[in-house]
């Protein structure tokens, strides 16, 4: 049992608070406050509205469910510009994530086959010169009966376009930082609870709100 003279979130804030659950099993808490920050700015660079309360919550709430992990997650980011990205895959690591990354489907791929399995899998939709390598690698993916859990991560909240990911067997699909941690979150826990039960397959998301 863990016991905390303060509360939780509050020792997390501090950087690299340690732990020691029952076992003798280490984990160190990143930085919670860097992750806010980063989830801030990667709103404003990609031109949207900063609400830092908001980020402040998505942080917790995932800080809260990444604590109790035994082992740091592992996302593998898929992207042809990653530097578009840089603030979110900071504050995942901030989170205490592992983040790799993959320029091309293939390389994805690649990786996918000799360094899994990973957590979750975020990619964007267009990479040239194919304009929907997102689907394109999803689609391989869950063909060849791998199913880790899958995000798109690209520049609409179009109902449809959440549809459509969820209909290629993603999780999901997310435009704005804050929602990109809330479906991360999803995944991270569909895996943990895959690991503890192998038989279990993708968790089908709820339907999204109009």
């Amino acid at each position: 049992m863990l016991v905390f003279r303060r509360s939780l979130i509050g020792l997390l804030n501090r950087d690299k608070v340690k732990a020691t659950l029952p076992g003798g099993v280490s984990l160190i808490a990143r930085d919670p406050g860097a992750a806010t920050d980063a989830v801030v700015d990667a709103s404003a660079s990609k031109g949207m509205q900063v609400d830092k309360a908001l980020a402040q919550r998505e942080v917790e709430a995932a800080t809260e469910d990444l604590v109790g992990l035994r082992r740091s997650p592992r996302l593998l980011w898929v992207d042809d510009h990653p530097s578009g990205n840089r603030h979110e895959m900071a504050a995942f690591e901030a989170l205490g994530c592992t983040v790799d990354l993959a320029t091309s489907t293939t390389d994805a791929v690649t990786r996918l086959a000799l360094q899994g399995p990973f957590d979750a899998v975020v990619s964007n939709v267009g990479r040239s010169p194919d304009p929907r390598a997102g689907y394109t690698l999803l689609d391989s993916l869950r063909q060849a009966g791998d199913v880790t859990p899958y995000v798109i991560y690209a520049g609409s909240t179009e109902p449809e376009h959440f549809d459509e990911a969820v209909r290629h067997g993603a999780v999901g699909s997310a435009k704005e930082p804050t929602e990109l941690i809330r479906l991360v979150r999803r995944c991270i826990r569909n895996t943990a609870a895959r690991y503890a039960d192998p038989r279990r397959t993708v968790e089908q998301p709820p339907e999204p709100s109009s």
